[in-house]
């Protein structure tokens, strides 16, 4: 089990430029110990394709793809349950997906 000190969790359903632009300024804070469970709530063919052609190679990502649109709690419950699984850590931090971060966001903390 890997040793992360957050894991953020993030649900997408429509439109993939705000959670492209929310990942992107997680990427870009000076954050290191996170980790990110985005999960791909019934979301259309092409936000697919485009958020794994833009984030597959990132090591801090994980991305879990539903079939259908679980909800705001059950598609968060998911990435929950799945950082349990496979990560220790101390806090799970639950964003929207239209969230633009600080650089500095979760040293404030």
């Amino acid at each position: 089990m890997q040793e992360i000190t957050t894991i953020i969790t993030i649900l997408h359903y429509k439109h993939a430029r705000i959670t492209i632009d929310c990942l992107k300024s997680i990427k870009a804070s000076a954050a290191t110990s996170y980790h990110i469970v985005l999960v791909l709530n019934g979301c259309s063919m092409e936000d697919r394709i485009s958020l794994h052609n833009l984030f597959d190679d990132w090591e801090l990502l994980t991305i879990l793809e539903e079939a259908e649109n679980t909800g705001f709690a059950e598609g968060h419950n998911i990435a929950i349950r799945h950082s349990f699984k496979h990560f220790d850590t101390d806090y799970i931090l639950i964003l929207n997906n239209d969230v633009i971060v600080e650089p500095d966001f979760l040293e404030r903390a």
